[in-house]
């Protein structure tokens, strides 16, 4: 989950109103750009004055390459999204340009945004045991949230600890 685009102005000097979004759903989920790198798709999007808040799913089973952006994404080396659009109507401002209507192509997950409050909000996963961990990212989390949020991701890992262990895994290899 997180914020795809908010009015503010960006690097570029731009800004891209979220109003005017036109998009149909499911979007492209890509890895920086690339539209060889496809990750998932972006499965629901809301359209607000302060931003476009959206849910997108990564099909992290699908190859090694995908499987190595989730860890990434979930570890929180990449926490931020950037959108791929078309211009449909603008004007020109100072230091660049308002989008003020605009289609939406594609979402992609990148480590430098042009907008700097387009972020990865919350990362979930569903562990062995599926039960869902639910890390929040930002500012907004106090301390008892905090708390939670750790005593979560220790119980998933001791569930799959206990999961493997039930089944009997040894250890081979590498990994004695």
């Amino acid at each position: 989950k997180g914020i795809a685009t908010t009015p503010t102005t960006d690097k570029a000097g731009d800004i891209v109103e979220p109003m005017g979004a036109e998009f149909a759903l499911p979007l492209p989920l890509h890895h920086e750009h690339d539209r060889k790198d496809v990750v998932g798709q972006v499965i629901e999007a809301v359209a607000t004055p302060e931003g476009i808040e959206f849910t997108a799913v990564v099909a992290k089973d699908v190859s090694a390459q995908i499987a190595e952006v989730w860890k990434r994404v979930a570890a929180g080396l990449i926490p931020f999204v950037s959108i791929g659009f078309r211009a449909l109507q603008y004007e020109q401002i100072k230091g660049g340009f308002r989008f003020t209507k605009w289609a939406w192509d594609e979402l992609s997950l990148t480590t430098v945004p042009c907008n700097q409050q387009a972020a990865i909000t919350a990362v979930k996963a569903a562990p062995a045991a599926q039960n869902p961990v639910v890390i929040k990212r930002g500012n907004d989390m106090n301390i008892a949230e905090q708390i939670a949020q750790f005593e979560q991701k220790r119980a998933a890992a001791l569930a799959a600890q206990t999961a493997l262990i039930t089944k009997g895994a040894t250890l081979a290899g590498e990994d004695e």
